[in-house]
């Protein structure tokens, strides 16, 4: 402090005039009484007092206080949602001296997500205080994890409308920063369905009816942040009905010939309806009509008429199963039923035996008659054998071989130049069967003639015969045999 230093006099003079502190001297904080003191010379004293009051209010001065940081969930441990931070601690210094130095947080402390200030505070030992103030940002960034996922699923259709309802299986999903209940989760479906969940909340597929097709569901969490993952699966729903048609035949007029048309589902679930309908003739095609199976049968017929001759084409329209799914149908979609009228066609075969004999030598043949035509045999077959130079024909009326030749069926009778033999057919089948039924008879050939002797072995199936015979290339048959 300076000042202008005070004088002193006397009346009778000045013996010393002294000072506890000089103009220019350094003054420490505080109140410091300066005292100036006259003695004269006969010893009388005079003071003169002044104070320099010396104040601190310099702050303290912080160096290198950090600079904001910014942390990310991501950028550190991820599986946290608190980050720690670091930092190169700041310096205080004061003219007079720090009288403490403190922080809210130290370097290497762990922050929550947000905003926190972190502040270093310097007091001198005069009670100024300096702070330096700095920003720890933690983002999460983090997203959501789901720890279970359901799996894509094929389910069978189960309930009317061709559907399948489905018991689904809820995902489980956690955050690093996110309660499990807090996390924001919703579901959207594409595909053969288009559907969402409401955005917000906690939202479950559950139970959920799906048509056929391919839905791909797809759920999304969302934690507190905003952050956002999603976990996918499909379900499948295949509808593998199918149906089929068969049963084109053609069959005879009036006979017990099983004329039916079969209806065939294969997929999806029993009972199957077949819609079908019938064009006779070449017409219009019928109104529809539907059979069912029933029970857990996948098969049904359906018999056509035989009273009536024509062309019944059968036209299989569509199949659905116990759910209403509709099947596919194969691209031929069609058979046809043809009656034909009943008119045997009778033909024979000489089996057996020997061609060639010795004289006085013997032989037999058999006798096949077929039956190639549409209808059964409704009256006797008769069969001629003309008789032949050389060789004399014998028949035994009671020969039966097993079920294979049965003489017991036919009757001869000699006309001279020829031989008739005429069916007697009895039994559940008093018929030869259409269609290549065949009876059979046995004769015997005895060689009579010289050697060199050669004829024709021939049977005959004569107009009419069996009830209807057009004689045909087919309706004569023969066996050259001869004499060696």
């Amino acid at each position: 402090a300076t000042w202008t230093a005070p004088t002193a006099s006397d009346n009778c003079g000045i013996a010393t005039f002294t000072s506890t502190h000089n103009s220019g001297t350094s003054f420490p904080v505080g109140t410091t009484t300066v005292t100036y003191t006259a003695t004269d010379v006969n010893g009388n004293v005079s003071t003169c007092s002044f104070t320099v009051n010396v104040t601190d209010n310099t702050l303290p001065v912080i160096a290198g206080c950090p600079s904001n940081i910014v942390l990310t969930s991501n950028g550190g441990n991820p599986a946290t949602c608190a980050q720690i931070a670091t930092w190169t601690a700041p310096t205080a210094s004061d003219n007079c001296g720090i009288a403490t130095f403190t922080s809210t947080h130290n370097s290497g402390a762990s922050f929550p997500v947000g905003t926190t200030t972190v502040t270093y505070t310097a007091t001198d030992v005069n009670g100024n205080v300096s702070t330096c103030s700095f920003t720890v940002n933690v983002t999460d960034n983090t997203q959501p994890i789901f720890t279970s996922c359901p799996p894509s699923i094929t389910p069978a259709i189960n309930a009317a409308g061709c559907v399948a309802t489905v018991n689904t299986l809820d995902p489980s999903v956690t955050d690093n920063c996110t309660a499990a209940n807090q996390i924001n989760l919703n579901w959207t479906m594409t595909g053969a369905v288009n559907a969402s969940s409401p955005a917000t909340g906690i939202n479950y597929v559950g139970t959920y009816t799906f048509p056929v097709g391919i839905t791909t569901v797809t759920y999304t969490a969302m934690d507190v942040a905003g952050n956002t993952a999603t976990c996918t699966y499909t379900v499948t729903v295949n509808n593998t009905l199918t149906g089929t048609i068969s049963g084109t035949a053609t069959v005879p007029q009036n006979t017990s010939t099983a004329a039916n048309i079969t209806f065939t589902g294969t997929g999806g679930t029993a009972p199957y309806t077949f819609t079908y309908n019938v064009k006779a003739n070449g017409g219009t095609a019928g109104a529809n009509q539907s059979i069912t199976t029933t029970g857990g049968n996948n098969i049904t017929t359906v018999p056509q008429s035989t009273a009536v001759t024509g062309q019944f084409i059968y036209t299989l329209v569509s199949i659905t199963d116990a759910f209403g799914c509709t099947g596919l149908l194969p691209i031929d979609n069609k058979d046809t039923i043809t009656v034909v009228s009943s008119t045997p066609d009778i033909s024979m075969a000489i089996i057996g035996g020997s061609s060639t004999f010795i004289v006085s030598g013997t032989s037999i043949a058999n006798i096949n008659v077929f039956n190639s035509g549409s209808g059964i045999t409704t009256a006797p077959v008769q069969i001629i054998i003309p008789k032949i130079t050389g060789f004399n024909y014998s028949f035994n009326p009671t020969f039966v071989s097993g079920t294979t030749i049965n003489n017991n069926e036919w009757s001869m009778q000699d006309f001279g130049t020829f031989l008739r033999f005429t069916s007697s057919f009895v039994g559940p089948t008093p018929y030869i069967p259409a269609v290549n039924g065949v009876r059979r008879f046995q004769i015997g050939i005895a060689a009579t003639g010289v050697t060199g002797t050669s004829a024709n072995l021939q049977t005959i199936a004569p107009a009419g015969t069996g009830g209807g015979e057009n004689p045909t290339g087919n309706n004569t048959n023969f066996r050259v045999i001869r004499i060696n």
